[in-house]
């Protein structure tokens, strides 16, 4: 499922990042954005395909959410805050998917434990 794949992607891309692979980890961020948008899309009843129909799909609240994803420059710094942004982009399309399906996608994350790892992998 996607969500599962973006949960994945976010730790490896910080993984990457952290190991100094920064241009590896900004792909990879704006991908997985990218393949998140495509399943909310499909979700609401859209063949929506990069970012088509964006402005239809999303609400103006998720479209700021989706544009801090997008990194500035291939910097540590700036790709970790857009893996962040990420993250939160993630749960959001997470917790929507379940109230469009009407039920639960059995996922189960420890977020707490999940983003102290990830922060941990900048300080080793």
């Amino acid at each position: 499922m996607k969500i599962e794949d973006a949960i994945d992607s976010y730790i490896y891309l910080n993984r990457a990042n952290a190991r100094g692979d920064g241009w590896y980890a900004l792909g990879k961020v704006t991908a997985c954005a990218g393949e998140l948008y495509t399943l909310l899309a499909a979700l609401r009843g859209f063949r929506a395909y990069v970012y088509r129909y964006a402005v239809q799909v999303l609400s103006p609240e998720e479209q700021a959410l989706l544009a801090q994803v997008w990194p500035a420059e291939p910097s540590q710094q700036e790709v970790k805050r857009a893996a962040q942004a990420l993250w939160a982009w993630t749960r959001s399309v997470w917790q929507e998917a379940e109230r469009l399906l009407g039920r639960s996608l059995l996922i189960q994350v420890d977020e707490a434990a999940l983003l102290s790892a990830v922060g941990r992998l900048y300080t080793e």
